[in-house]
């Protein structure tokens, strides 16, 4: 290798390098300083349903419930919420996260959702946490929400998640 060609092979490696520690400083710039992911229009507590919860209990009677939360209900028991969506209702997508449990949605009487892998698992007795979408539109306001949850497992057994509301599914989604 001749001299020059050393030289060369020097420079690249430099002028490599200094592009490569310009382009980590940018990301570290634009880390801090760049735009966030989430959406300044849409906040967290823009798209928590906002309505009131009771729980219809097994024995007929029921509770109003605060929602998150976590009561008192045997494991393989199905835990019954139940809420009034207001008479200007107008989202399109009812939303919960599953917490080891089978979820239905009903919404007016009529199953909308739901989400069980008793079927269709070959090992273990609950379904996996997931979050759970229930279609609505304008025409379901004023209409009752029944939301059933049941679970195997102790310990997420009467865990109730938020509820999520949103004009649409990228919205809930994009700001959770």
């Amino acid at each position: 290798m001749t001299k020059e060609s050393y030289a060369d092979n020097r420079k690249k490696r430099f002028l490599f390098y200094g592009l490569m520690i310009l382009c980590a400083f940018i990301v570290v710039i634009l880390q801090f300083f760049g735009p966030g992911k989430y959406s300044e229009r849409t906040s967290k507590s823009q798209i928590l349903y906002q309505g009131d919860f009771v729980w219809q209990k097994s024995d007929g009677s029921s509770e109003a419930i605060q929602v998150p939360g976590k009561y008192k209900v045997p494991a393989r028991d199905t835990m019954t919420i139940v809420t009034q969506l207001p008479d200007d209702y107008t989202e399109s997508t009812l939303m919960i996260r599953s917490s080891l449990q089978s979820i239905v949605f009903y919404v007016g009487g009529e199953l909308r959702a739901g989400y069980d892998t008793s079927h269709t698992r070959l090992v273990g007795k609950n379904s996996a946490s997931s979050y759970v979408f229930c279609p609505t539109s304008a025409a379901d306001a004023g209409k009752e929400v029944r939301i059933e949850l049941r679970t195997n497992t102790d310990k997420y057994s009467g865990v109730v998640n938020e509820v999520y509301c949103a004009y649409s599914c990228d919205r809930v989604c994009d700001d959770i």
